[in-house]
């Protein structure tokens, strides 16, 4: 394994068959992501990108740009949720579960 230094001076662990390139690639678009969402505070980038990188083999990632965008907001937006979640106090949790049981989908 190899370390790669990001612009943010984190350094990431390259697995065999992740190119610099790619790694750069994947970082700019979370950073994009995380700004246009406004997560800068709720998304850990280096955390997020170290898991795409040991649960994603790199050939998968041979799609079509908008399709791997489509998939990046969605785990930087999972990310986010799941983070908000695990910051809830029980009593937050107990309303988050009533506002979403009141919705017809559930019944």
């Amino acid at each position: 394994m190899k370390g790669k230094t990001l612009k943010n001076s984190a350094v990431i662990s390259l697995d065999e068959g992740w190119s610099p390139l790619l790694v750069e690639y994947i970082s700019q678009q979370l950073d994009d992501i995380i700004r246009q969402e406004g997560l800068s505070e709720r998304v850990d980038k280096t955390n997020l990108l170290d898991t795409i990188m040991r649960l994603t083999p790199p050939d998968s990632l041979n799609i079509p740009e908008e399709e791997l965008q489509r998939r990046l907001r969605a785990v930087v937006l999972w990310e986010a949720a799941f983070g908000m979640l695990n910051e809830m106090t029980p009593e937050e949790i107990k309303q988050f579960d009533e506002a979403v049981k009141r919705r017809s989908l559930f019944e």
